[in-house]
């Protein structure tokens, strides 16, 4: 007997009704076994078993074909070659933790305190400088900058080799200055007098940094305790009275140093703030 498909409107092709409806059409073609068979509507394609398929039903069987080819004899999702492969999303590498360290003798509280007190007749001259405050006064040994966080041990294993076998050292402060002058001054500072004990701490942390990474520092090696820094804007004339204020302090005292210190600078608005990461005692 003839085969029809089933009746299915198709809104792009009016002229396509159901099967027994009225409508334009073709001669059928005789049918496998005889007699005849309704034409298929405008655009339908022949089945594979015999029935034409109208545009709406053709669809469905495209997308029945595209569903069985995506799934494998096993079940397995198949990929197909016309889509690009999918890659893992890659992370950005996490940031590193940077930290500016350096290493530094820090001098007993009642000692801060005297020449914070001593020097307050130059920070009163309301002078273009960055004053230390007096819990951060230190002597620095060796400035390290900015360092991975990650390698603080074996920063650490270096400050304990550098202070193995050095005793605890007796420091005369007295004296004030500026670095390279008192006209341009980049640096106020209160000196130290020369101690054997100091310059050969100094150069053994230089030995033991240096495998490291961290350059030898060129400059000779001028104990000093920085009390201010002088701002980027400032101007010579604005020094005028510093060299007549430095002459007219008065200050000597005596520190015993105990400790060899690895000290953390963090800058901020008010003023850099020190803090110790490590610590080496020195007996």
């Amino acid at each position: 007997m003839p085969l029809e498909p089933r009746g299915v409107r198709d809104r792009d092709h009016p002229g396509a009704t159901g099967a027994g409806g009225a409508g334009g059409g073709v001669p059928a073609r005789a049918g496998r076994h005889g007699g005849s068979a309704r034409a298929p509507p405008r655009g339908a394609r022949a089945h594979r078993g015999g029935a034409a398929l109208d545009p709406v039903a053709r669809g469905a069987a495209a997308r029945d074909r595209a569903a069985v080819g995506r799934v494998g004899l096993r079940g397995r999702r198949a990929r197909s070659p016309w889509l690009p492969s999918r890659q893992p999303a890659r992370l950005p590498p996490a940031r590193r933790r940077r930290v500016r360290l350096f290493v530094a003798l820090n001098l007993p509280p009642p000692v801060r305190e005297a020449l914070w007190a001593a020097t307050t007749p130059l920070r009163e001259l309301e002078l273009p400088v960055n004053w230390v405050r007096g819990d951060g006064i230190h002597l620095t040994l060796k400035f390290l900058g900015e360092v991975a966080d990650e390698r603080e041990p074996e920063v650490a294993g270096a400050l304990g080799r550098a202070a193995a076998g050095a005793r605890a050292l007796p420091l005369v402060l007295g004296g004030f200055g500026a670095f390279p002058d008192f006209r341009r001054p980049r640096v106020v500072w209160a000196g130290i007098a020369p101690e054997p004990g100091l310059e050969i701490l100094q150069h053994r942390v230089e030995q033991e940094f240096a495998p490291l990474g961290f350059s030898t520092e060129a400059r000779p090696f001028r104990p000093h305790v920085t009390l201010g820094r002088a701002r980027r804007e400032a101007r010579p004339r604005d020094f005028a009275g510093l060299e007549s204020a430095l002459a007219g302090l008065e200050f000597a005292e005596t520190a015993v140093v105990s400790a060899l210190d690895l000290m953390q600078s963090t800058l901020r608005s008010g003023g850099a703030v020190y803090n110790v990461r490590h610590s080496e005692r020195l007996p």
